[in-house]
């Protein structure tokens, strides 16, 4: 709680700040003011929950204060103080609903009564609003999603509306926001939902507000009268310019509350085009948009195919895919985030090399939670760039083997994470003697199977310590060693540190 101390006299002021422990009381914040003039002025951004003020001061005396201050802050209790009893000082206290009236001298447990008699009050009226507050918004959730949605139940609606004074006739206009850097539902963001609502109520007063969790975005319903839709455009620009990472999408004006759904439909349709335009931030209404685009599910089969027959050619099929989804910008993002996580996931199946290219995805289980961060097409664009850059430069690296020797290496890339994998059985694999397959493989590799294994095993191992968090113990399982004792002896042998050395090092992670 706060608390602003008001009296011309220093010794009072610091004296009272010293007597009283207010913590006990749940009071971390106090301010000081030496006459009624400045106390006011402090009031105004302090916003004291309580004032505890002498009657007597100088410029403006305490009863001119506290009745110019309740009729911006009428919350605040006050508690009077003085060596002056004169009853009609003590008659003006009462009827500006002092709390109580403490005499100089002060005494100590009289005045610490009074202050838990009043803290007492102060809580029980804020549990109160908090109540109501709480009612109030889950009404204004409810009449939001009953508005939103198709064929509500009419009754209803008018039923909470009219509780709520929320109009139902008059001009709608529905807006969705994302922010580019999340929308997880923590306190920061509602503090942003409730700085936008600020913004919103400064040019149209009547509103209501959804945080939608499903669709990572903010909505809102705004009414106004017909000679203020000129303020939409005003309002849209205010809230970009506080919000640089906010990205907005505007339905189409409605009259009365039965359109509201359409309303609502196209400001997320319009929002989806954020996806596609990087470099816009607002977004209206124009007749593509509405126009439902379903991707092709024939992509993901002739992807399969250019994969495993022709990878080389993997870049130049992105690059036409992503120019059909730019030039059908109204595919729904959800859609897009569908087929790159099947198609990507393909991919990394196929090039288990891959994993580490991109920092955040260390497995399979990772690349749909990385793909659904990507707010925009571009990003997804600049990701698989990466990877078919990498799939053509292992390609390239196998072309200089023979088709054994490639087959072998695709094998161990396949089954490094057995502790059991041995020569022998690869050798098995492939119906050679081992001492023949060792002999080719060093012949093109410079490197014998054993080595080429240890190395393969020992590089995804320093990828998955720079990268992940996972135990050492369970890196040394994934990468197919026997035990943590004998990844850590072979770790040190090649790196000539251990592996807690190398990730500290490496990401200043310690586990």
């Amino acid at each position: 709680m706060k608390l602003i101390v008001a009296d011309d006299d220093k010794y009072t002021r610091e004296g009272l700040i010293e007597l009283i422990p207010w913590e006990k009381f749940g009071i971390h914040e106090i301010m000081q003011a030496v006459n009624g003039i400045e106390a006011v002025r402090i009031a105004r951004w302090f916003r004291p929950d309580i004032v505890l003020s002498d009657i007597k001061m100088p410029k403006m005396n305490g009863i001119e204060f506290v009745t110019q201050m309740q009729k911006e802050h009428a919350d605040c209790r006050v508690i009077f103080i003085s060596g002056y009893m004169e009853i009609e000082y003590l008659r003006s206290a009462l009827r500006l609903g002092a709390v109580d009236y403490v005499e100089k001298p002060i005494n100590k447990k009289i005045l610490e009564d009074v202050l838990a008699k009043t803290v007492k009050e102060i809580l029980k009226v804020k549990q109160g609003k908090a109540a109501i507050g709480d009612q109030m918004e889950l009404q204004q959730k409810k009449l939001f999603k009953l508005l939103i949605q198709k064929d509500s139940d009419e009754k209803t609606m008018h039923n909470i509306a009219a509780a709520m004074k929320f109009p139902m006739s008059q001009n709608f206009q529905c807006l969705a926001g994302m922010f580019f850097d999340g929308l997880s539902g923590s306190e920061e963001d509602s503090i942003r939902m409730e700085r936008m609502g600020v913004l919103i109520q400064e040019t149209f007063p009547v509103f209501l507000s959804n945080l939608n969790q499903e669709k990572k975005q903010c909505e809102f319903i705004v009414t106004y009268s017909l000679k203020e839709q000129y303020r939409m455009e005003p309002l849209c620009r205010r809230m970009l310019e506080e919000f640089p990472q906010l990205r907005l999408g505007i339905g189409i004006e409605t009259s009365g509350f039965r359109g509201i759904h359409n309303a609502y439909q196209a400001a997320c349709a319009a929002l989806n085009c954020a996806f596609y335009r990087k470099d816009e931030r607002v977004f209206w209404l124009d007749e593509g948009i509405l126009q439902k685009k379903i991707v092709d599910p024939g992509i993901y089969g002739e992807f399969l195919r250019i994969l495993s027959l022709k990878p080389m050619q993997l870049s130049q099929w992105f690059e036409g895919l992503f120019e059909s989804f730019h030039n059908g910008k109204y595919y729904h993002r959800d859609q897009v985030y569908a087929l790159m996580i099947s198609l990507l996931t393909a991919a990394y199946r196929q090039y288990p090399l891959l994993y580490g290219v991109c920092p955040q995805i260390m497995s399979e289980e990772q690349i749909p939670d990385r793909v659904m961060k990507m707010n925009t097409l571009w990003e997804i664009q600049e990701l698989v760039k990466l990877l078919t850059e990498r799939i053509q430069a292992i390609e390239e690296e196998k072309a200089q083997y023979s088709r054994i020797v490639r087959s072998v290496r695709s094998y161990i890339e396949e089954h490094y994470m057995d502790e059991k994998l041995s020569i022998q059985e690869i050798a098995d694999e492939f119906q050679l003697s081992g001492t023949y397959l060792n002999i080719l493989f060093k012949r093109e590799t410079r490197m014998t199977l054993k080595q080429y294994l240890g190395n393969y095993r020992f590089q995804q191992a320093k990828a998955l310590l720079e990268q992940s968090f996972d135990k050492i113990s369970v890196i040394a399982e994934k990468c197919g060693y026997a035990n943590a004792n004998y990844f850590a002896k072979v770790f040190k042998e090649m790196a000539d540190m251990t592996p807690a050395e190398y990730r500290k090092e490496k990401s200043g992670y310690e586990e």
